[in-house]
């Protein structure tokens, strides 16, 4: 399946679900990934850290050398357009109305932004799903975002090792928030 959301219930227990992804060109790897859960079916969801690329090709989409995507899902049971904007950090906005039918998968390629760093607000009438699939020119790498439900209270994030972690904060609120982020206060 090229698009696919996975719906995982457990009774007596929480349990924890990913989804291991390879993508395979021929014989060439194109990247691997173990994406993460979504936030819960919500009429707002919220993907922060999103780096697009320039993508030379507006419509190749083929899996193993498609770019950044959104890929949204309708679980209802009735058809509903969903309003997607795109922020920069400089206050730049891009909005689009995209339609999802009831109980599908929609992946919606992203080949006309300039590249560059954004959190993406998606939201609808009725709980939607949301994530998004970023992925550099050469096609040989790629990873999953999942949209993060709303943090309250202290939390801890785990940070792999490597050079330059970046932690992605949004508000896509209208009122400016300040949180301490190891002890620094960070304005968002």
């Amino acid at each position: 399946a090229e698009a696919i959301a996975i719906k995982v219930e457990a009774t007596g227990t929480p349990v924890t679900a990913y989804v291991h992804q390879t993508a395979i060109d021929t014989l060439d790897p194109k990247g691997s990934e173990i994406a993460n859960a979504t936030a819960l079916p919500a009429t707002r969801q919220v993907i922060s850290g999103m780096h697009v690329y320039e993508r030379p090709g507006a419509d190749d989409d083929a899996p193993t050398t498609i770019g950044s995507t959104l890929r949204l899902m309708n679980p209802g049971e009735g058809n509903l357009m969903a309003t997607v904007r795109f922020l920069r950090s400089n206050g730049e906005a891009t909005q689009m109305d995209v339609p999802l039918d009831a109980g599908r998968v929609t992946d919606m390629p992203i080949t006309t932004l300039p590249e560059g760093d954004y959190t993406v607000v998606v939201e609808a009438e009725t709980p939607i799903l949301a994530g998004a699939r970023m992925a550099p020119l050469d096609g040989s790498e790629f990873a999953w975002l999942a949209a993060s439900p709303q943090l309250q209270g202290k939390t801890m994030v785990a940070i792999a090792q490597g050079p330059n972690p970046k932690l992605a904060l949004a508000n896509p609120s209208d009122t400016e928030r300040t949180l301490s982020v190891n002890g620094a206060q960070v304005r968002v």
